[in-house]
């Protein structure tokens, strides 16, 4: 596997985190980036990432941050959550998009475009990160097509960047 590397890395001033949060509210209606003391930007080649505490906490998508994998286990978070069957995790684990027919459950508020994070449907756990192309309700009861596309999943370079 190839390592995380960046072009540039920086410290941001609490304005810039400040504002960073803010449109972190406005695309997913919570914001995780208030009480961070001190948040590096990396620029990466196929986008930017937020680090805290030497990991990726926020991947940047079109300048929104979303959390990342880790952030999500160790944060937890309550919406823009998928569920599948076990017979999904195996494939989404070597990041492979979500398919509909491994849908077992989804966030109504879900639409498509939104950056979503998918989990197994027993324990809960999350298993990637990435934006929707379909609505919610419509992952549950489509029998084909992609459901998600995928962004970051565990054990990729992001998981693995320390």
């Amino acid at each position: 596997m190839q390592e995380l590397s960046f072009r540039k890395r920086h410290r941001l001033k609490s304005k810039e985190v400040k504002v960073l949060g803010g449109r972190m509210k406005e695309a997913l209606g919570f914001n995780m980036l208030a009480d961070e003391p001190a948040v590096d930007r990396a620029r990466g080649m196929e986008m930017d990432f937020l680090i805290i505490d030497g990991r990726v906490a926020y991947l940047v998508v079109d300048d929104v941050p979303f959390p990342s994998l880790r952030t999500i286990l160790v944060r937890g978070l309550d919406s823009r959550w998928v569920d599948v069957d076990e017979g999904a995790v195996r494939f989404l684990a070597n990041g492979a998009d979500c398919m509909a027919p491994g849908v077992t459950g989804a966030d109504p508020g879900i639409a498509e475009g939104d950056w979503v994070y998918v989990r197994d449907g027993r324990h809960k756990r999350p298993l990637t990160t990435g934006t929707a192309a379909m609505s919610g309700p419509q992952m549950i009861i489509a029998d084909k097509g992609m459901a998600i596309k995928t962004l970051h999943y565990v054990g990729d370079r992001i998981w693995d960047f320390e």
